[in-house]
């Protein structure tokens, strides 16, 4: 077996054991919202010992958003309300704010401390610092 091979089924089991307990990926919303959840805007980039990953939610309130951190994946959703004016609204002429459920599930490029994470939210912008793991798996082969 060669060693991406190997690599990547560590990485789905990391995946599945360090997230599948989480009640925050069960999901109680009707079967139209689950048809209509949208995925905002990512950047994801990395220095030496970190992974940042940026997401524009513009409008959403920080009550409103769930942050999952694992070892190799991030997974951010919530809601973003339309403002209590629109319900007052008679008709409408243009409609192309995106409102509703969001979900953005983001497999990192290495290994993070899930516990060692930074979240800041400012100005419709959530920003994760992600401090990556060193290497702790140890490949052997007897094809050498």
């Amino acid at each position: 077996m060669k060693d991406h091979s190997l690599q990547a089924i560590i990485k789905f089991f990391d995946d599945v054991s360090a997230l599948m307990d989480l009640t925050f990926f069960r999901t109680d919303l009707p079967a139209y919202f689950i048809e209509t959840i949208h995925e905002p805007p990512t950047d994801v980039f990395e220095t030496e010992d970190k992974i940042y990953v940026l997401v524009e939610l513009p409008g959403v309130a920080s009550q409103d958003l769930q942050i999952a951190v694992g070892p190799t994946m991030v997974v951010i959703r919530g809601v973003k309300s339309q403002p209590a004016l629109m319900n007052q609204a008679v008709s409408f002429h243009n409609l192309e704010i995106s409102y509703g459920y969001f979900r953005r599930q983001i497999y990192l490029p290495s290994r993070v401390i899930a516990k060692a994470t930074n979240v800041y939210f400012d100005n419709g912008v959530l920003k994760l610092e992600l401090l990556k793991e060193k290497q702790n798996v140890k490949i052997i082969r007897f094809d050498e």
